[in-house]
């Protein structure tokens, strides 16, 4: 056994050392705190990169809801759909003695169903997300509102035969009730014979590629 105290005791690092070994301490916390950083810059790198392309995303998504409502609205206001309408109005109203004509719910007007099939079409859209609910109040909920308040008779008569019959179209005027008793007091929930009557006879002068205004009875 070696009797150099040094080696029982252990040899005491020089000043050097110590310094040496402070400094590779030092430097690897350096290096994890650089590594720590780069995380941290790289994650906030991938936020803003993700926040940014899910702002385009929706975006994206907003200017092809604007378009499918320019459609629709093209839809509506040109051939065929407006004549259906125009003739619809025909169909429905007695202009001389000023009233609304009885519905015969088991035998509607064709033009009736044209114009039924163009709300469950919009309200197919606007389920799937293609259009927004406020949007499509805004732009055809006064003339859904009244066709489907005097159509409702001949819906409830044909789902006794096809239970599914226009429910998209059901669906999207209960999404714009809400919207018809925020923006309008409910004005257009609460269509009497009257209302339609004054509806229609506008209809009857609807303009191809011309939509009219609001009804002035309102």
């Amino acid at each position: 056994m070696s009797g150099n105290p040094d080696f029982l005791e252990g040899r005491k690092a020089n000043p050097w050392e110590r310094v040496l070994a402070i400094s590779t301490a030092l430097g690897a916390v350096g290096a994890l705190l650089a590594i720590l950083v780069t995380v941290y810059l790289a994650n906030g790198q991938i936020k803003e990169g993700r926040a940014t392309a899910e702002a385009q995303l929706k975006e994206t998504r907003d200017e092809a809801k604007v378009q499918h409502l320019v459609d629709e609205g093209v839809r509506f206001d040109q051939p065929p759909l407006a004549l259906s309408r125009v003739e619809l109005a025909k169909q429905r109203i007695d202009e001389k003695h000023k009233v609304l004509l009885p519905l015969d719910a088991a035998n509607p007007p064709a033009e009736m169903w044209d114009v039924l099939n163009e709300c469950n079409r919009v309200g197919f859209l606007t389920r799937r997300g293609y259009l927004d609910t406020e949007d499509v109040f805004n732009e055809l909920g006064y003339w859904l509102l009244n066709f489907y308040a005097d159509a409702e008779p001949a819906m409830l008569a044909d789902r006794k035969e096809y239970p599914n019959s226009e429910s998209d179209c059901t669906w999207l005027v209960e999404q714009m009730r809400p919207l018809e008793t925020k923006y309008d007091a409910g004005r257009n929930l609460r269509l009497s014979k009257e209302d339609l009557y004054w509806f229609y006879e506008e209809e009857l002068h609807t303009k191809v590629g011309q939509p009219l205004p609001r009804s002035s009875h309102r």
